[in-house]
């Protein structure tokens, strides 16, 4: 998604194939700017256009910086349950490469052979055939163990692939999350206690499905407390 993203910014940035094409020959009225009813002279229209093309460039530039992984992202797509009937062209390279040197460190040659094997396995093992999305696939990959024997290499694919962000959302919710539980009335919690509070504030139940009375009785068995000899 962030290549197409890429690509479709890039093709907006790049001028014309012939650039003696008079804009004013196409088929919009004279009176509409990109699809705008605005009416602007000639050198308003050429401010725009330069203002527009430098935050083009500078929506890339940030793309670049922000996701300097992007190929080896595309490459990944390789794993969605759709692609693997398909040819993987140098999808299967691009990941070899950027894991060398690695402790992961695949070989493109077992990994090519290996994967042949797999798409064949895949065609006739209903729960990969059926799988609607790439967490799904390794679910089956990674949570079989047999599966997980027979394709080591695919295995550890999928295991990265599910496991990697591709965007900052997850870390920024996290600080979200810290900044409202660990207030300036609470500046000493523990590490331990505010990890706990943060991973059940982002990965626990909605309040209305939460037993407070189940969770208030186990509280109150784990050491003796005064509150409830009193």
């Amino acid at each position: 998604e962030v290549r197409d993203i890429i690509e479709k910014v890039e093709a907006d940035v790049q001028p014309p194939a012939n650039e003696d094409e008079d804009m004013s020959d196409q088929d919009e009225p004279e009176d509409e700017v990109y699809h705008l009813d605005i009416s602007m002279t000639d050198l308003e229209t050429d401010r725009f256009d330069r203002t527009r093309l430098q935050f083009l460039q500078g929506m890339l530039d940030n793309l670049d910086q922000r996701f300097p992984c992007a190929p080896v992202l595309d490459a990944f797509s390789v794993l969605q349950p759709e692609q693997i009937r398909e040819p993987v062209g140098d999808k299967l390279d691009i990941l070899c490469q950027h894991y060398e040197g690695s402790p992961l460190q695949i070989d493109s040659t077992r990994l090519a052979d290996e994967w042949q094997e797999f798409k064949s396995f895949a065609r006739e093992h209903a729960p990969i055939c059926n799988a609607s999305s790439m967490q799904a696939v390794a679910k089956v990959v990674c949570g079989n163990a047999m599966i997980a024997e027979l394709y080591p290499l695919v295995a550890k694919l999928y295991s990265r692939a599910v496991a990697m962000p591709v965007s900052t959302a997850d870390c920024e919710r996290g600080f979200s999350a810290m900044n409202r539980i660990k207030t300036d009335l609470r500046n000493r919690l523990l590490s331990s206690t505010l990890e706990k509070l943060m991973m059940i504030s982002l990965e626990g139940p909605e309040r209305e499905d939460f037993d407070f009375v189940k969770a208030a009785n186990r509280w109150s068995t784990l050491r003796n407390r005064r509150l409830f000899n009193s």
